[in-house]
């Protein structure tokens, strides 16, 4: 043999060095199955999901594994390996340097989930531990929370990454509400200075017609105001806004005097036209006085700024109070050829003036 015979390949090791046959294909693709199925951690930690790839592409004659087709891409330079202690060296790498699709899930959800579990992803979006520590949270919060673990777990983002990314955006959350409430307490300093400042002495009574402007309105619609703010939402709460108190101070004059009061008012004038000894037995008069001036009393308070009554029907008006002090019996009386008793006089020159007319 000349100088290099014991290198050659001979019939029988070409047979042996050759990839597998269809036979032993199929029976390492039964022994890597048998595996995933019997222990999927050890499935994945040896690499035999690549393997069993690598094969599946094979039996499907996706690579040709012809030894003319190897010998020739050697001859090359490839960067295949000559010898075996450069295949064990690059084999090694291969292993240190992370491959593209080691982060793809499988398609397999057994795979999958031994998958997750290698990579610290919970099995479900339920089992990320997301909350806040030492924090009870809200029904509002709770649900932010499940939506945010929904889509971490589409994304497949461990349980640190997905708790890191929450944390950031509670920290976030709470600078943006902390900013917003010191813009609410400086919006509620400026409101009070701008009312002092245009009602004076009056500040304290016209705040209590707010207050009664608001109670007046139905408590779903006053709750939906309180938190209702300008800009799209972005600005300031509507009711930091001196325009918005004046709107309920407005609400507030006209709930003043109740309806109630005028019922009773007219109830006991129907008592005293149909039976004038009931009225007086029962003091309806002296009730019918209190309700009088209680309603006048309103009307001046909350009607400083209405447009003023002629001369004479402001003298009218004048008359008619001292009226009702003086002698009710009369004041419940026709008045002046007006058609109406002075109680209904008086009532109408006081609606005539909270509303602007006469």
């Amino acid at each position: 043999m000349t100088e290099g015979a014991d290198t050659a390949i001979t019939p029988d090791e070409a047979g042996s060095t050759a990839p597998p046959q269809s036979g032993s294909i199929g029976n390492r693709v039964a022994e890597i199955e048998s595996v995933r199925d019997a222990d999927i951690g050890k499935y994945f930690e040896q690499g035999l999901d690549r393997e069993l790839l690598e094969l599946e592409r094979d039996s499907a004659g996706e690579q040709d594994n012809g030894l003319e087709e190897d010998t020739a891409e050697e001859d090359a330079g490839d960067g295949k390996p000559e010898t075996a202690a450069d295949g064990d060296a690059a084999g090694e790498a291969a292993e240190d340097e992370p491959e593209g699709q080691d982060w793809v899930r499988p398609d397999d959800p057994y795979a999958a989930a031994a998958w997750r579990e290698l990579r610290g992803i919970p099995a479900d979006p339920t089992d990320y531990d997301l909350a806040p520590e030492g924090q009870e949270l809200t029904d509002a919060g709770r649900e932010t929370l499940e939506a945010y673990a929904q889509i971490a777990h589409e994304l497949d983002l461990p349980q640190a990454t997905a708790r890191q990314l929450a944390e950031f955006v509670a920290e976030q959350g709470q600078r943006q509400r902390e900013a917003i409430a010191t813009r609410d307490k400086a919006d509620v300093e400026a409101g009070v200075s701008a009312l002092r400042g245009e009602f004076g002495d009056d500040y304290t009574p016209n705040m209590e017609l707010a207050r009664a402007g608001m109670k007046a309105l139905p408590e779903a619609f006053a709750k939906e105001l309180r938190g209702a703010r300008l800009g799209n939402g972005q600005g300031r709460k509507l009711i930091n806004d001196p325009q918005f108190v004046g709107l309920l101070m407005e609400i507030g004059r006209l709930k003043k005097i109740t309806p109630s009061d005028e019922m009773r008012l007219k109830e006991i004038e129907s008592v005293r036209d149909r039976n004038i000894d009931e009225y007086r037995n029962k003091k309806l008069d002296q009730e019918a006085l209190a309700l009088n001036r209680k309603i006048a009393a309103d009307k001046n308070a909350v009607d400083s700024d209405a447009p003023a009554l002629s001369p004479a029907e402001e003298q009218e008006e004048r008359e008619l109070l001292e009226l009702l002090e003086a002698d009710v019996d009369k004041y419940n009386r026709q008045w002046r050829g007006t058609g109406k008793t002075g109680s209904e006089r008086l009532l109408e020159l006081q609606r005539a003036k909270a509303k602007g007319f006469s």
